[in-house]
């Protein structure tokens, strides 16, 4: 009968360890930031410094979004219409494969797609622009914590 209650007792102790673990994870979610908008939005230059971007991605949550990204030179501040533009998204939260979002031109340097990110969670964006002209690649990275 000892051995019975006691062998109770044990399992009632693991069954409240994991129900406190798994609040503790809850908790550790909860606190994590999410953007108030339906929508990220960051102006940044590449890291040759020869193009300014600005990007948006909506609606900023884990599944189905919209990539847009307007490219301007630098020095004039022209729109940049000859590039072959594509983003590569990795999510720094959990080993998975690197997604590709290839974008369409829409003309005037705005280049966009729809593009889909798995899950919610802190992810790296590495936009790779390829200058059809003379083959230069024109890069900009950022990190972005999407919401669920």
């Amino acid at each position: 009968m000892q051995l019975v209650a006691r062998l109770a007792r044990t399992v009632l102790t693991l069954i409240l360890v994991v129900i406190l673990l798994s609040a503790c994870g809850t908790a550790r979610n909860a606190a994590k930031p999410s953007q108030t908008s339906s929508s990220f939005h960051i102006a940044l230059k590449t890291s040759d410094g020869t193009l300014q971007l600005q990007f948006s991605m909506t609606p900023n949550r884990f599944g189905q979004n919209m990539f847009v990204v307007d490219v301007q030179s630098a020095s004039n501040g022209k729109p940049v219409t000859n590039e072959h533009t594509q983003i590569f998204t990795t999510m720094l939260d959990m080993d998975m494969a690197t997604g590709v979002v290839l974008l369409q031109s829409n003309g005037n340097g705005r280049y966009s797609a729809s593009g889909m990110l798995p899950m919610d969670g802190n992810w790296d964006i590495h936009i790779q622009l390829l200058d059809a002209a003379d083959t230069t690649v024109h890069v900009a990275k950022f990190k972005v914590y999407v919401a669920a």
